[in-house]
């Protein structure tokens, strides 16, 4: 059950869940977050085409939301409710890869629109 790294499925959890409110700022209001999509070095206001880096990030960044907050989750109902191993480890592998896919993307658009 709890242990020491518990807070790791917290920190996911919460990461995932702000990464659902940028993909939200992002689809209503034209808001690109510079602290998950672009970094220091790039800034908002030099986007070459706001409409179509949004356009194509969207999905990505809405699909990393939602399995990042869901790999949290799971690995606090594993920490803290119920022993679901093999549902955290296959959660943990799922977020692993939409991690590298996530990041892959997030640097071919930042090169085709920045």
């Amino acid at each position: 059950m709890a242990d020491v790294t518990s807070w790791v499925g917290i920190v996911v959890f919460a990461c995932g869940i702000y990464c659902l409110y940028a993909t939200i700022m992002m689809k209503t209001k034209g808001e690109i977050n510079q602290n998950i999509l672009l970094g220091r070095e790039y800034q908002f206001k030099k986007c070459k085409d706001t409409e179509a880096y949004i356009r194509e990030m969207f999905p990505h960044l809405c699909l990393f939301a939602i399995v990042t907050t869901l790999s949290g989750l799971a690995d606090m109902i594993n920490s803290f409710i119920t022993d679901v191993f093999y549902i955290n480890i296959v959660m943990m592998i799922i977020f692993i890869v939409e991690l590298i896919v996530f990041s892959r993307m997030s640097l071919k658009l930042k090169k085709k629109y920045y």
